[in-house]
């Protein structure tokens, strides 16, 4: 039968202590009901949560006793023992404070319950107390937190105030704000939302600006990169260079010249053109620095973990140190030895390529635009125009794509003042495009003909590709339902660009793959030799598929970071995009004048859409710290 009676009970949960009201006992199945205080729910308690199970010793109405310390306490137990059975901890506590009623037990018992100083529970069962030398720890860990926060406020209120920040005495909010920014963990939210809501600051680019504008820190800090791990620190500080160029070289170097982008500095290919009376001899040279650093190297690791260069306005994160890209780069001026594609062309019709070991001398870096300018007044450099142009109308007759969408990238003007630019629009940066194509495909045809295990990139047919092309503020097409690419050391087609194998190797200083296949190609010319077996290979391309699929995510977002600048920059408050897609709660925007994709809830739409629909956006602010668009709302 039950007991009708009503008891107080201690009982724990979650490591603390609860004083409750027994609502009944089941003898026969010997489980407790409880009632929390001011509610008639049952609850049923297991017997092992049970501490004290009849506090009747205890009057429920009387005079509460108020604990200030526990200390006494903890100093009189630790002379005995320095572990105690919760029921016998709480029995000695009420003798040694002469508690005598309920109220007083639950003012000890919740003072228990916050103190982390003398004593702590473990096991669900016992009390452990701290010894000495734990104890002084807590307690120079909690005068150590009183007095970062009491900085924290002097910080605040200084910048309040208007005062200079003293960098020396205000170090550690100073790295709390850096670490909160880069997406660490170790800053006191506390201190944020302190500062946040006395400088009225709301997005992360507003604290930056903030910290900017007081010198904490430097106008070029860009926090996005730590918290993506983007940096330029490498294992190393200096190379060893062990190679000299063998003088013996000289007398057979190449003229070349390059086409990059104006902001280029890691120069990878270069061309000479000879002209042999109506037949041209062409030549693509790629950079060959197999002699100047060994695979496996510290210099080699540290590019591997790279994988491939990423670009951004403020600073390239290159494979290697820029003291090495100066060095192995195709440089205006410099002598550097290379892996060469012979052309030998009549007609605008290739009659036949030769892989060779070369030396070149550098005359000219020409710029896209550089380029473009003289190309008119220069016979072998219309050559080159229509010749590219014959590779390109003959390539896309067997090619999923005809075009793609113009490649977009963000500078810095001489003033820092960030601008769009469009490579596309450029004769050279075709020209350089075709010429690579075809420089990568022949290569991979060598590859197979002279069984040279390489790295392969394929992709199937894109059997229901959809090709929408929009008219709009930037023209371009949306691609849909497109085969993905392949990696491996099996050859397969490459349906996309319309070619029966196709490899990349033409950007060994800016690809680790393309490094790869120029140790094998520089290995076997000179050697006759296979530097990697195809299971080596298989086993690096296994090993880093994982690092090149996040690469493309930091190269992404730090793409996606800078157009969100600029649209700051230039105080853009509405955006057009195209719905690429529709998915359940949202739809997916492609903003094409910027290149980047976001998305929308439908909560936060006025219409309906389909895909396809432009697409006239608003927002609150934008955060290119965290890339983020904060309350997209569309216009009607």
């Amino acid at each position: 039968m039950s007991n009708t009676e009503i008891t107080y009970l201690l009982v724990i949960s979650d490591s603390k202590l609860y004083i409750v009201l027994e609502s009944r006992f089941d003898k026969k199945k010997r489980e407790y009901y409880i009632k929390k205080t001011n509610s008639e729910i049952e609850i049923k308690l297991p017997l092992k949560d049970i501490v004290i199970n009849n506090l009747s010793f205890l009057q429920p109405n009387k005079k509460v006793t108020n604990f200030n310390s526990l200390y006494e306490l903890w100093n009189t137990l630790f002379k005995k023992n320095n572990i105690y059975e919760i029921s016998d901890f709480v029995l000695q506590a009420i003798k040694f404070y002469k508690i005598d009623s309920i109220g007083s037990l639950q003012v000890f018992i919740e003072l228990f319950n916050k103190e982390f100083i003398f004593f702590k529970i473990v096991d669900n069962d016992k009390v452990y107390l701290n010894p000495k030398n734990i104890i002084e720890k807590i307690k120079n860990n909690i005068n150590q937190k009183k007095k970062s926060r009491d900085l924290s406020e002097e910080f605040v209120n200084n910048a309040i105030q208007g005062l200079k920040i003293e960098r020396n005495k205000f170090q550690n909010q100073i790295s709390q704000i850096s670490s909160y920014l880069s997406g660490f963990s170790d800053y006191q939210k506390s201190f944020i939302s302190l500062i946040k809501k006395n400088m009225n600051l709301i997005s992360d680019d507003e604290i930056l600006d903030w910290g900017k504008k007081l010198n904490l820190f430097d106008s070029t800090f860009e926090p996005f990169y730590l918290r993506n791990k983007l940096s330029n620190l490498f294992s190393y500080n200096e190379l060893d260079t062990k190679l000299t160029i063998n003088k013996d070289h000289h007398n057979q170097t190449l003229s070349s010249f390059t086409i990059d982008d104006e902001s280029t500095y890691d120069y990878d290919d270069a061309i000479t053109i000879e002209k042999n009376n109506d037949k041209y001899i062409l030549y693509v040279h790629v950079a060959n620095f197999s002699d100047y650093f060994d695979y496996g190297s510290i210099y080699d690791n540290d590019a591997k973990k790279r994988i491939s260069t990423i670009y951004t306005p403020s600073e390239n994160f290159d494979l290697y140190r820029k003291d090495i890209v100066e060095r192995i780069g195709l440089k205006e001026g410099e002598t550097r030895e290379v892996i060469s594609i012979k052309f030998n062309i009549s007609n605008f019709n290739l009659e036949n390529y030769e892989v060779l070991n070369n030396f070149i001398k550098v005359e000219k870096n020409y710029s896209y635009k550089e380029f473009d300018e003289i190309l008119p007044l220069n016979d072998d450099f219309k050559f080159l125009d229509t010749f590219t142009r014959s590779l390109n109308n003959e390539r896309i007759k067997s090619a999923d794509f005809e075009s793609f969408n113009p490649e977009l990238s963000i500078s810095y003007d001489e003033t820092r003042k960030l601008f769009l630019k469009t490579h596309g629009n450029y004769i050279s940066s075709r020209i350089i495009s075709e010429l690579m194509i075809l420089s990568n495909r022949l290569i991979s045809e060598y590859m197979i003909d002279n069984s040279i295990p390489s790295i392969f990139r394929s992709q199937d047919e894109s059997r229901n590709l959809e090709v929408t092309k929009i008219k709009g503020n930037r023209d371009f097409s949306f691609y849909r339902n497109v085969a993905q690419i392949g990696i491996s050391t099996t050859p397969k087609p490459h349906y996309g660009l319309g070619l029966d194998s196709y490899l990349q190797y033409t950007s060994p200083i800016r690809r680790y793959y393309d490094s790869l296949i120029m140790r094998q190609l520089d290995s076997f010319l000179k050697n006759q030799s296979l530097f990697f077996s195809k299971d080596k290979i298989d086993e690096i391309i296994q090993g880093t598929i994982p690092l090149l699929e996040s690469n493309k995510a930091k190269s992404k977002n730090a793409y996606k970071h800078w157009a969100l600048k600029l649209i700051k920059q230039d105080k853009i408050d509405e955006l057009i995009g195209y719905i690429y897609s529709d998915i359940k709660d949202k739809y997916i925007i492609f903003f094409n004048e910027y290149n980047f994709f976001d998305s929308i809830p439908k909560i936060n739409c006025k219409r309906i859409y389909r895909e396809n629909d432009k697409i006239r956006i608003t927002f609150e602010f934008i955060d290119s710290n965290t890339l983020n668009i904060h309350n997209i709302q569309d216009i009607l």
